[in-house]
């Protein structure tokens, strides 16, 4: 055999095992094969700003037929959300996920065959959005103003699902409310504008697909004075009245000692209450009417701030206060007895 007869057969074994190999690779790609792949669903409407969809998402499980190609191309495409669209009404309603991912353009170009979804169907909530004006109430704890509070604009849109509306007839309120750490780093008697974010008020709920517009409103305000509060261990309990009301009675006080009692009242006065400057009381008040009755019990009338003044007398300064966790003052217990006449004109 001649040399180039040796080369031609060297030649034609390299293309048929070629040959081999690409049909080999073609059949094995072409092979058809199963595969269970997880998909997220996005679940969306045509006019998005209008209505809230619960849920929004939803994991579902495919059964895929097809070739190893074409099962890997679409395995690409299902890394991301698959949006499933449909026509909302005010309630609930079964949405056939099945043939909306059968019909989606991105998954039917990989030539795949969808043969199952799990779950195939999926109940979706949905509920229209309406829009009502609301009034921006302004808050800003611990501190007292001159004159009102300057609120730009007056009014904001509120943007919520019609079946939460329908439980919260009537006009509704909105809060810009300040932090303390942010009014404390405002000086008084100046005049300060400042951007505050408007949150829901009035116990209307805040995480029920509700949204406020403008989220921001300015408030123009001047600060007189910074309230603070203190606790106090003990507030001795004293009576009011005229002096000559006690000259026919005995009052005894069964309680003369209010426990765990918080203090409002203006920053500079609660520091001087603080450092013992300033003594605290709760005042009773006793009518000659209450005394002639001898009640029994009376809650206290008002706190009262004794500040000394400079030739040693003492002023006094109503401040607010609260005993323990309850909203009003408890009755304090009294003991009341006439005193005896004397027996001489």
């Amino acid at each position: 055999m001649t040399s180039m007869s040796k080369h031609s057969d060297i030649w034609t074994l390299l293309i048929v095992t070629s040959v081999a190999g690409l049909i080999w690779f073609w059949a094995a790609a072409e092979t058809r094969d199963h595969r269970s792949i997880p998909v997220r669903l996005n679940f969306v409407v045509p006019d998005q700003n209008d209505w809230i969809v619960s849920p929004a998402q939803r994991t579902v499980r495919l059964e895929l037929e097809g070739s190893k190609l074409a099962l890997d191309q679409a395995e690409r495409v299902l890394r991301q959300p698959l949006a499933v669209e449909f026509t909302p009404t005010i309630g609930t309603k079964l949405i056939d996920v099945l043939s909306s991912i059968r019909m989606d353009e991105g998954l039917e170009a990989t030539g795949v065959k969808v043969l199952s979804a799990d779950p195939s169907v999926v109940e979706i909530d949905a509920d229209e959005i309406v829009r009502v004006p609301a009034r921006v109430r302004p808050t800003l704890p611990g501190v007292q103003t001159v004159g009102e509070v300057e609120v730009r604009p007056a009014e904001v849109t509120v943007a919520l699902p019609s079946r939460l509306r329908e439980r919260w007839l009537g006009s509704i309120t909105v809060e810009a409310f300040v932090e303390r750490g942010r009014l404390d780093q405002l000086e008084p008697g100046r005049p300060h504008e400042i951007d505050v974010g408007v949150r829901p008020a009035d116990g209307l709920p805040a995480n029920a697909g509700l949204s406020i517009e403008p989220a921001t409103v300015q408030l123009s305000f001047t600060m007189r004075s910074r309230i603070r509060e203190t606790q106090l261990d003990n507030v001795r309990v004293q009576l009011a009245g005229p002096p000559e009301d006690y000259r026919e009675f005995i009052v005894e006080v069964q309680d003369p000692i209010l426990r765990n009692v918080t203090i409002r009242a203006e920053g500079d006065l609660i520091r001087r209450i603080e450092s013992e400057e300033v003594t605290v009381v709760a005042l009773l008040h006793l009518s000659n009417r209450e005394k002639e009755q001898r009640v029994g019990s009376k809650p206290i009338s008002y706190f009262l701030a004794l500040v000394p003044r400079p030739d040693g007398s003492t002023r006094g300064v109503l401040v607010e206060g609260q005993i323990g966790d309850e909203p009003s003052p408890p009755p304090i217990r009294l003991n009341i007895e006439r005193l005896a006449r004397n027996g001489g004109g």
